[in-house]
Order: structure tokens, then C-alpha cells, then sequence
């Protein structure tokens, strides 16, 4: 989402928390289950359907690109030579996170006007945020200035754009579903 798109973003996603009244935290796995222990218990087809639609179409609005992607958490863990988990990270998610960055990469380089970067990661336990420091560190390494200080860890429930990133998330998990159990 481009800086500029931020505020614009985070308005409609708070008229979107108003008329759906999720309370700040649109979690589309909790939404979709009918969590029990969430605001989505007693939420209907009709009403899930609809939140989603509306979801979309913020996310689509703000963002200038969309990638996602998913990977098998069993077929890494068995094929992934352990010389690149050295290297790499042992956990899927880096390996997922390294590659996001090389997307992103490729597409700003082929954008007219070359965009800055800010990474705004959801928050996550310090074991993972290690590997997440390391991926930055190793890029910061090969890109000087583009990644030393250019990304933040916050909490997916304070943050709209996070929760747009949930959404693009699990809808490509709910698809590569299919492909994975065959």
C-alpha cells in the first residue's frame, strides 16, 4: 500500500469495523470458522460473504500490488537440504518471507517510478523475529539503505493494512488447499 494510500485505507477500514462491528480485528480464519470465541459466533452466510466482498474491494482500492503464496509446511520440511536452512532460516515462513522480499524486489524494479519501501511485519515470537532480522540483515547486505530501519514489527488488530494482508493470506491458503490434499 502506498504511504500516500495509509489514511485513506485505515478510514474505510474503520467505516468497514463500523457497519460490520468486528471490533477491530477482521480475522478471516476465526470469521469463516464462526469462532465461537470471537464477535463472528453468531454471524451468518449472508453477513460473512458480504464482510469479505468488502474486505476485497478496501484492499483492492489501496493496494498497488498483491502477492501471495503458500508452502507446504511438511514438503519443506522434509526436502529443504539443511545447508540452506543454515543459511535461510528453518522455519517455512522465512523461506516465504526471503521470497515476498525478492517479489516486492523485482516488481519495484519494474515500476516507472521506483518506490521506497516501509515493512510493516505482523507481530510474531522472538525465534521468529530473529530469522525475520537475519532476512532483513542479509538483503540490507546486498541492497545498502533499502532495509536497515525500514521495517517495524506491529500487531495485525492495530494495523488495517495487516488485516488486508490476512485476508490476501488466507484466501490463497483456502486455495492452495485444494492443491496440496489433492
Amino acid at each position: 500500500v502506498p504511504a500516500a494510500n495509509v489514511a485513506s485505507l485505515n478510514r474505510d477500514w474503520a467505516d468497514f469495523d463500523r457497519t460490520f462491528e468486528f471490533k477491530g480485528d477482521f480475522h478471516c480464519s476465526e470469521c469463516v470458522a464462526r469462532n465461537s470465541h470471537t464477535v463472528f459466533a453468531d454471524w451468518n452466510d449472508k453477513k460473512v460473504r458480504s464482510a469479505f466482498s468488502r474486505a476485497r474491494s478496501i484492499m483492492k482500492e489501496h493496494a498497488s500490488k498483491a502477492i501471495s503464496f503458500t508452502i507446504n509446511k511438511d514438503d519443506f520440511a522434509a526436502e529443504a537440504p539443511e545447508e540452506w536452512l543454515k543459511v535461510g532460516g528453518h522455519s517455512p515462513f522465512t523461506w516465504t518471507f526471503r521470497i515476498l522480499l525478492s517479489l516486492l524486489r523485482m516488481w519495484n524494479n519494474n515500476q516507472q517510478k521506483v518506490m521506497p519501501f516501509e515493512y510493516v511485519i505482523d507481530w510474531v515470537q522472538p525465534r521468529d523475529r530473529e530469522e525475520i532480522e537475519m532476512v532483513m540483515a542479509q538483503c540490507e547486505s546486498a541492497y545498502p539503505g533499502e532495509y536497515r530501519g525500514k521495517f517495524t514489527f506491529g500487531k495485525r488488530q492495530l494495523i488495517p493494512g495487516l488485516q488486508c494482508c490476512d485476508l490476501l493470506a488466507w484466501s490463497a491458503f483456502s486455495h492452495s488447499r485444494y492443491f496440496y490434499q489433492g
